[in-house]
């Protein structure tokens, strides 16, 4: 949570092809928490299914919508059983590639 009276700017970059709508104020924060405060703050938006699932269909754009169902496996892959690696998972990059390649 910001201070009160904090006042803060927004600049949105705008890649080539059809970009994404910038989210605003409520996503414009995560500028400003360091590393640990970022990682908790974003936790909550990608390992609950149900969660992501919402907020994807919420802020994606209607040409990114049909690719929600990758980006979930992808998710899925990230972030095994809902949460973080108890260790290094040597396999993550070579499925993460066959999720790209199926999509």
């Amino acid at each position: 949570m910001l201070p009160r009276g904090y006042v803060m700017s927004c600049r949105v970059h705008r890649p080539f092809g059809p970009w994404v709508e910038t989210l605003g104020a409520r996503r414009a924060f995560w500028n400003y928490y360091d590393l640990e405060q970022l990682a908790d703050a974003k936790k909550g938006q990608v390992v609950h299914e149900g969660d992501f699932i919402k907020c994807a269909e919420e802020y994606f754009t209607p040409y990114y919508q049909p690719l929600i169902p990758c980006v979930n496996r992808l998710r899925k892959a990230v972030f095994p059983n809902g949460g973080r690696w108890e260790k290094e998972d040597e396999g993550l990059y070579s499925r993460m590639r066959r999720i790209l390649k199926e999509a």
